[in-house]
């Protein structure tokens, strides 16, 4: 618990109860609701509380310790999967959800003496234009970034400001100026994954090497010509793979260059019919 704010976790053979008698931290029923892990028989999870009153402010976070420190440079790739909770422990509250969740590795653990957010900036963000309002299964987080070297930790929760939320109600017609939401996380994966992108390719038809693309499936990247001007942008296209057109046009032979915003990666490839 790098804040003051108590992240929980949730096990089948917890017997701990609540002051009316009910499962507090058991799988799948719960002080938060019902839930089946995704797998095995455990979870964790935190309150992610923001308020437009900064004084009010109470995020929890879900912070370990790694395996081993990352290598710098190499590329990882991270997944996790949340579950909005049934309801909170004040039933004064709407149940709320919104559309961020986020991960931050650090070199050493994080302690902040408060209930505030921890204002570092995260390497992997959830999909600002999903809502992550699943409350009967899982929603998958996933993400690469690129390690400066020598994160040993992890710390997953909320690190969204209010004014950069966007956040919806349970019930239609509530509204309020707090964000009360509570997340299950499970499956949290870490891997270390090879980014080797080649640096030629022979748009000719000929069924070798006729195509280009990154090979990561969920990185989307652009190729723009040496003037500047954009060829190709995989998410425009809804497509990770450049057959050597723009707008329907053949490019010509030369020098093209690929930008991997999501990484910070640039490089270059020549066209070669």
């Amino acid at each position: 618990m790098p804040t003051l704010g108590s992240s929980d976790y949730f096990n089948s053979c917890s017997t701990d109860l609540t002051p009316d008698g009910n499962l507090a931290f058991s799988v799948p029923q719960n002080y938060a609701g019902f839930q089946e892990a995704r797998t095995g028989s455990a979870y964790a999870g935190y309150y992610s509380n923001v308020s437009a009153n900064e004084s009010n402010y109470a995020y929890e976070y879900i912070s370990v310790k790694l395996n081993k420190p990352l290598t710098k440079g190499a590329i990882y790739e991270l997944s996790y999967f949340v579950s909005l909770a049934d309801y909170t422990y004040d039933l004064t509250y709407p149940l709320q959800y919104q559309n961020h969740s986020a991960a931050y590795f650090s070199m050493d653990s994080l302690t902040i003496n408060s209930n505030f957010r921890i204002q570092q900036k995260p390497q992997i963000v959830s999909n600002k234009d999903v809502f992550l309002n699943d409350s009967l299964g899982w929603q998958k987080v996933t993400g690469y970034f690129i390690a400066d070297g020598g994160e040993r930790f992890i710390t997953i929760g909320c690190f969204a400001k209010f004014s950069e939320l966007q956040f919806n109600y349970i019930n239609e017609g509530t509204t309020g100026l707090n964000v009360l939401a509570y997340y299950f996380v499970d499956d949290v994966s870490l891997i270390e994954t090879d980014l080797t992108i080649p640096n030629v390719f022979t748009p000719n038809q000929d069924g070798k090497n006729d195509f280009f693309e990154i090979p990561i499936a969920s990185v989307d990247y652009k190729v723009i010509n040496r003037w500047g001007n954009l060829v190709f942008d995989s998410k425009m296209m809804n497509t990770k793979i450049w057959d050597g057109t723009c707008d329907g046009q053949t490019c010509t032979d030369g020098l093209y260059f690929y930008v991997i915003e999501e990484l910070n990666v640039k490089g270059f490839i020549q066209l070669i019919r």
